[in-house]
């Protein structure tokens, strides 16, 4: 790493400093964002030179994260699973579902990576996705309404390996410390030739950005196509929106197809 704007950042047990982009595998990713709170700096963000691609740098390691969604983070961020986050993620669904009947074609099978409630899963089968799995690692949800009527995994390595016409991956992907070699893996295992994605994350160049120590990798729309480009993808859909109560256009909404 070059133009490191601090000598001494400060790095616990949970975290570390990565030495590649996370999204290309470049090596040019000086720390260039520094972000601070009440003062004192508490992110660093690297953007890399070759993709663009901004990430947190240093992040929590790989073994802290896969056990910190295993439960504290929705204890952090909620106080646990929220009936107000219940009652969003059923809104947000509602709202996904028409971008999928418009964008995406139709299909049976269905793969969501960060299922949470289940409440996508609950529109996909309403429209004629019969075949509906989720993975979600926070096995509290894995109970609830809808998520109990459908298969739900708390890991990507223990959904057998088979295609899927559509997978899913809304406010997934930025929690992913590994993005390009995760969706590697997914395409390998899980994709047919005429697999599409339906990726929706928060759109850093939002007025307000989500620079967030769960949010290893910070997308924006040229980003988040970049990375599927990579990935051999066809852009099919590349948008912003936001719900009706939020102003602006904080998420960005891609839909990608798989190349032959």
């Amino acid at each position: 790493m070059k133009g490191d704007p601090t000598k001494d950042i400060p790095v616990n047990e949970n975290m570390e400093f990565i030495e590649a982009c996370p999204a290309c595998r470049g090596t040019d990713i000086p720390i260039t964002v520094v972000v601070y709170e009440a003062g004192d700096p508490v992110m660093f963000c690297s953007i890399c030179e070759d993709c663009g691609q901004n990430f947190l740098n240093p992040r929590y390691t790989d073994e802290y994260t896969n056990t910190y969604y295993q439960g504290k983070y929705r204890n952090e961020r909620n106080g646990g699973l929220s009936s107000e986050d219940m009652r969003h993620q059923f809104l947000r669904a509602h709202l996904q579902k028409d971008v999928i009947r418009e964008k995406v074609p139709a299909g049976t099978s269905s793969l969501e990576i960060g299922s949470s409630l289940g409440c996508l899963l609950s529109e996909l089968h309403k429209l004629g996705y019969t075949d509906c799995v989720g993975v979600e690692p926070d096995k509290r949800y894995h109970k609830y309404f809808p998520a109990n009527n459908f298969t739900c995994y708390s890991d990507i390595s223990q959904v057998p390996k088979r295609p899927f016409d559509l997978i899913a991956m809304l406010h997934s992907l930025e929690h992913i410390n590994h993005p390009l070699d995760f969706m590697r893996s997914v395409i390998e295992n899980y994709t047919h030739q005429g697999t599409h994605f339906f990726i929706e994350v928060p759109n850093i160049n939002y007025e307000r950005p989500l620079y967030l120590p769960h949010h290893p990798i910070n997308f924006n729309q040229k980003t988040l196509n970049g990375l599927f480009e990579r990935l051999g993808c066809e852009v099919v859909y590349s948008s912003w929106w936001t719900m009706s109560n939020i102003p602006g256009k904080p998420y960005v909404v891609g839909v990608y197809k798989r190349a032959p």
